[in-house]
């Protein structure tokens, strides 16, 4: 009985397994069971992220098109323009209020017939027309003025000038964000106008022009003689305006921008007549004295760059300048390189250069690829600025040695070349020099420590001739130039 009841389990289970699977059946003889292998598919990849940015260019038809010459500008201190009403630029259009004597041409004005309103009686000087149809006929000599008649003036065309520039505009068609930065710096000749801040402008005594950057409606950025004027901003992108679809050929998937059907009938979208961007917008305003310039006065020449990084594969290069004036930090493209950015600048220092270390033992190369967050350190020597008014000597006799002591604490003893000695009367012309073994040539010898120089040489020396005093010119001849010092002595 109970061998009976094995065999009844098993031709169940066998049963059971034919009719719940549709794998092959298991033959009621054995207890394990095979099948082919089976493919699997990837149904396909697409990368959700577009990047589209359109810079400005001076081609013509494009969205971003703008005039070569739109940062040129002319200053004019002495309100030479406001005198004259522009007569010099012909019938053209200059600031009316508030006008600071800087101009950039801006644009052009059509020639057109404008109506005379308010018109009473003819203006004496001032051709009028009526309209006739779609022509205008010119009003002769003699007519009578005539109440309720429409009357016109005519204008040429002719340039249009503002106290800014006119806009250059990047749009960002992107899916994603992007950094734009926008540079100014002055390309400077030492016949240049002084360049100062906006504020200064009002109080300065002597002649100085204010050119600032402006990107977006935020606050305008000076640019100085020694100060590029820098600004990076956001551009925001749009993935709402890209959808995911099969591609033209059907075979696969691409992520595409919308098109304007599509983009209408999005929520809101519906009186649109085209796809919006975010962009940003970038200019120079400028501003000057009114201040009389010598003839030979010129006005810095200016040059302005653009560029943007996606800041998801960006690597930010800060630069701590050691004390010396902020220079902006810069993002960067992973691989591509940084920009030298212009000097900073140290009261009482020169700047060497950058320094990948901030032990400051390894110049950094600008023609190194960005692949990390990088941080760059300014190196500094002490300056000296050392002339005839605040370079201290001092003198004293001992026995037979007349003894100057060069004061130090404002100069680089290891910048000068030359040191010498002039006697009787207004005799530059040295007699004494410095050379490699610190001897002086005439006698005596030369110590310099590192807050002083001292000048050992013989009485006999200073003389003088017989008198009581004389005057004696040590002269430093260093990398700047020669410094030479009077000093009066006596015996």
């Amino acid at each position: 009985m109970r061998k009976n009841i094995k065999s009844f389990t098993a031709a169940t289970l066998v049963a059971t397994l034919a009719l719940g699977s549709s794998l092959a059946v298991l033959a009621d003889n054995s207890n394990s069971g095979n099948m082919e292998t089976q493919a699997g598919t990837l149904e396909g990849h697409v990368t959700k992220s577009v990047t589209n940015v359109l810079l400005p260019v001076t081609t013509a038809g494009s969205d971003v098109t703008y005039n070569a010459s739109v940062f040129n500008y002319t200053i004019d201190p002495e309100r030479l323009v406001q005198e004259t009403d522009g007569a010099k630029y012909g019938d053209a259009d200059f600031p009316k209020t508030n006008d600071t004597g800087v101009y950039f041409l801006t644009g052009q004005r059509e020639a057109a017939y404008t109506e005379a309103t308010g018109l009473t009686a003819f203006a004496a000087g001032t051709t009028y027309y009526t309209k006739d149809g779609d022509g205008y006929t010119e009003v002769t000599d003699g007519t009578t003025f005539a109440s309720g008649t429409t009357y016109y003036t005519y204008r040429d065309a002719g340039n249009i000038y503002g106290n800014e520039s006119g806009e250059l505009k990047v749009i960002n068609k992107s899916s994603h964000a992007i950094n734009l930065t926008v540079k100014a710096e002055a390309v400077s000749a030492t016949t240049d106008i002084a360049l100062t801040s906006k504020d200064n402008i009002a109080t300065s005594q002597t002649p100085a022009l204010y050119l600032g950057l402006k990107v977006n409606a935020e606050n305008a950025i000076a640019i100085t003689k020694d100060t590029a004027a820098e600004k990076t901003v956001s551009i925001a992108g749009k993935p709402a305006n890209f959808k995911t679809d099969v591609n033209q050929s059907g075979n696969g998937y691409e992520y595409r921008v919308l098109t304007l059907d599509e983009y209408k009938a999005l929520a809101g979208n519906s009186s649109k007549t085209e796809i919006e961007w975010d962009s940003a917008t970038f200019k120079l305003e400028g501003d000057v004295t009114n201040k009389t310039v010598e003839s030979t006065t010129t006005a810095p020449k200016i040059k302005v760059t653009w560029s943007w990084v996606d800041p998801a594969a960006a690597k930010t290069v800060t630069f701590n300048s050691n004390g010396g004036s902020t220079v902006q930090s810069q993002s960067v493209t992973s691989g591509a390189k940084a920009t030298e950015p212009t000097a900073p600048t140290k009261e009482g220092f020169t700047f060497v250069g950058w320094y990948s270390d901030g032990d400051l033992e390894t110049e950094f190369n600008f023609d190194t690829a960005i692949t990390a967050d990088t941080t760059l350190y300014a190196k500094w020597e002490k300056s000296y600025d050392v002339t005839a008014d605040n370079l201290a000597v001092t003198w004293s006799d001992l026995e037979n040695n007349l003894i100057f002591t060069v004061d130090l604490d404002s100069f680089d003893a290891t910048a000068i070349a030359d040191i010498g000695i002039a006697y009787k009367g207004n005799q530059f012309e040295c007699n004494g020099t410095w050379n490699n073994n610190k001897t002086l040539s005439t006698g005596g010898f030369v110590e310099i420590s590192s807050d002083s120089i001292t000048i050992n040489t013989t009485a006999a020396e200073y003389l003088f001739d017989g008198n009581a005093s004389g005057t004696v010119y040590v002269k430093l001849t260093t990398s700047a130039g020669d410094i030479t010092k009077e000093v009066v002595v006596s015996k």
